[in-house]
């Protein structure tokens, strides 16, 4: 995952995407993905893991899905992410097999009532 998060891999992936990019310097140090409903490619990296650079880019995700009316947001979870997923309010939905990786299909609330419609 590391060795893609390049300048022109974030810029082509902003063209469908609201992408949010940690940095330290001139080093991409994490990264969080918004299209629709679903957040995608959030990362950190492995030396940076426990500073709250993850905490803060998925609190700027919500605040922009927020804005955009969303009421319920997904993810597709690591088994390893999952436990930090869960202290910031994400619930299990379900496993989900894509090849051999095993995922988690996580949802999280943002708003009372029912999910907007699409």
């Amino acid at each position: 995952m590391e060795a893609s998060l390049t300048a022109k891999s974030l810029s082509d992936l902003a063209k469908t995407r609201m992408v949010l990019v940690a940095v330290e310097g001139a080093v991409i140090v994490g990264t969080a993905s918004l299209g629709g409903a679903q957040v995608h490619a959030v990362f950190v990296h492995p030396a940076k893991q426990g500073q709250g650079i993850g905490r803060r880019l998925m609190e700027a995700v919500e605040s922009e899905a927020r804005a955009r009316g969303e009421r319920l947001l997904i993810l597709y979870a690591s088994l390893s992410a999952v436990p930090f997923y869960e202290t910031t309010g994400w619930r299990t939905v379900r496993e989900h097999h894509d090849g051999d990786a095993r995922l988690v299909v996580m949802t999280k609330r943002l708003a009372d009532g029912p999910p907007r419609p699409s």
